[in-house]
């Protein structure tokens, strides 16, 4: 029985993680109007391959992206905002992965989050090191002696 609540509780914890790494990443490329440079999406997608993301991607998926390097390369520009949308959802869900296997970035949005819920006993902290330590600490603690 307590191997199955670890599992669940596991999983609640990886869906968590990955909701606050898209969350970050919503504030993030919302700025994203028309699309002139290549080197975003070219580095995203070195990530991706490097660390075996782009190959569990969906093929259409896949092909968009690189359609639309190659497009930028030779000069052309994105304006359709359907088409930036689509290839914002891409990126996002690439940076998704990538950034949710990173222990730092992770123990950063942890770390805000604790910050946030517990405001009145830290006040205000700014200190990005303290952040990280503190979601570090978190994600130390055994999932049984973790409260909600």
């Amino acid at each position: 029985m307590i191997h199955i609540n670890k599992l669940i509780m596991r999983s609640q914890i990886q869906e968590r993680v990955i909701e606050l790494v898209r969350s970050f990443l919503n504030t993030n490329l919302k700025n994203w109007t028309v699309l002139t440079n290549p080197s975003p999406l070219i580095s995203v997608k070195r990530k991706a391959v490097r660390m075996g993301i782009w190959w569990r991607m969906q093929p259409l998926k896949r092909a968009l992206l690189d359609a639309t390097i190659m497009f930028l390369r030779r000069g052309g520009v994105v304006r359709a905002v359907r088409l930036i949308n689509m290839i914002k959802e891409i990126v996002q869900e690439l940076l998704t992965y990538i950034l949710s296997r990173k222990v730092v970035f992770v123990a950063y949005l942890v770390g805000k989050e604790l910050v946030r819920r517990f405001r009145e006993y830290l006040g205000i902290v700014n200190d990005v090191k303290y952040i990280i330590h503190l979601g570090i600490q978190w994600l130390n603690i055994p999932l049984i002696y973790r409260g909600p």
